[in-house]
């Protein structure tokens, strides 16, 4: 936070603080952050917990999954096996139209979520038989420590820091009626929308398809996209 703190005040021509307070632009750069990573989905995580037999709802409203924005994949893994198995996602009014959503017990093979982050809750289909592991992977937003301890982090791609100062700058000569503000929030949006890109997978493979059965199945990404396998 210290080194994005100093690049700020370098780019409002003001090198000690005067006439920009050091905690409103903390709160600058970790907005520029929170904004970011909101809309790139850029920092992507894991955590799981423990799923009890006979209980279907599971709150992720606190403590690991309290910065959830949306979840990506969801595993389960039963007591005493190593197999994690993938859950298929449907609609929370879909699997309640199933006949053995409630009552039937079992492995779950799908998950459903209802609310909304920080009040998410996932509902498991069917009702797990024996107790288990669900393990999450989701994006979620940047921790908020440093805005208090300065030697914190904040909590961006590397290479991608520019963005919180760009955003930080742009929200402090709005604040002051200077135009200038105009043409850092266009920055601002330039390398947000490259990041947006990029962020899509973090590498440059273009990923495979599997459009079938036995040799032959794997197909690149592209060919799929194109509709050329149609």
């Amino acid at each position: 936070m210290a080194s994005l703190q100093t690049r700020t005040r370098a780019k409002l021509d003001e090198v000690s603080a005067s006439h920009w307070e050091t905690t409103q632009l903390r709160r600058w750069i970790f907005d520029g952050a929170r904004d970011a990573c909101r809309r790139a989905e850029c920092l992507r995580d894991s955590a799981s917990f423990t799923a009890v037999a006979g209980t279907q709802e599971y709150s992720l409203t606190t403590g690991t999954f309290d910065d959830i924005i949306r979840i990506h994949r969801v595993t389960y893994q039963s007591v005493g096996e190593t197999e994690q198995y993938p859950l298929d996602y449907f609609d929370f009014f879909s699997q309640d139209s199933m006949s053995w959503a409630t009552p039937y017990r079992n492995r779950p093979t799908q998950y459903a979520t209802w609310g909304f982050p920080p009040s998410l809750t996932l509902v498991l289909y069917p009702n797990p038989s024996d107790a288990g592991t669900v393990n999450l992977y989701y994006y979620r937003l940047p921790n908020s420590d440093c805005l208090t301890d300065e030697t914190e982090v904040v909590e961006i791609p590397q290479g991608w820091e520019e963005l919180c100062v760009d955003y930080a700058v742009y929200q402090a000569m709005l604040q002051d009626n200077d135009q200038r503000w105009q043409q850092y929030k266009s920055i601002y949006d330039e390398h947000l929308s490259d990041l947006i890109v990029t962020a899509i997978r973090f590498n440059d493979q273009a990923g495979m398809m599997n459009v079938g059965s036995g040799a032959g199945s794997m197909v690149p990404q592209w060919l799929w996209d194109a509709g050329w396998m149609d």
